[in-house]
């Protein structure tokens, strides 16, 4: 059930571990003993999906480019001039 709610706003397919981790979180947060457990967790999910999803976090050594990415800025698209002048005199 929880993969079937988050799946429409996840970027990636939930695992079953995932999953099961979502469902001990919120029930892990009721104040008192939940007599439907289902139910509670479906109106968690429904109520506040974004809190529940995952958050996506790239490889460290992963880039957006092929190749050309600054190996100190990895957000920037190019090398930066520093890095483009250091790249450059090793070559």
């Amino acid at each position: 059930m929880v993969k079937r709610e988050l799946a429409p706003l996840a970027a990636h397919d939930l695992t079953d571990q995932q999953a099961a981790h979502i469902r001990r979180t919120i029930l892990g947060r009721a104040r008192s003993k939940v007599k439907n457990p289902y139910r509670y967790v479906q109106r968690a999910l429904r109520a506040n999906p974004g809190e529940h999803l995952p958050k996506f976090e790239p490889m460290p050594d992963a880039h957006r480019g092929v190749g050309r990415m600054c190996p100190h800025h990895p957000f920037m698209a190019e090398p930066c001039r520093a890095c483009a002048a250091d790249r450059l005199a090793a070559d």
